[in-house]
């Protein structure tokens, strides 16, 4: 399970990206993001979840939200994106 430190936002997306390719370089199972503690996410981190997804996609892993916040649901409802998404509660 990949879990953010930080929030999804422009200040932190850079680092979250290299922690995933970490991440990534030990060859997971799945890549199951753990949002439980996100309070915020921006443009940059939709952008990051996006991407999260497509190369879950490419290395044909399972991809989750594991526990997303109301933060996070709320942004993902306002842009119809919650379809887009599968979700572990």
């Amino acid at each position: 399970m990949f879990k953010p430190a930080q929030d999804l936002t422009i200040y932190h997306v850079a680092a979250l990206k290299q922690q995933l390719e970490q991440y990534l370089a030990q060859s997971p199972s799945d890549m199951i993001l753990d949002v439980s503690a996100v309070q915020d996410m921006d443009s940059a981190g939709l952008q990051f979840l996006l991407l999260t997804q497509q190369e879950a996609g490419r290395r044909q892993l399972k991809h989750a939200l594991h526990q997303p916040t109301v933060a996070i649901k709320q942004q993902l409802a306002f842009l119809r994106l919650t379809p887009v998404f599968t979700f572990e509660e």
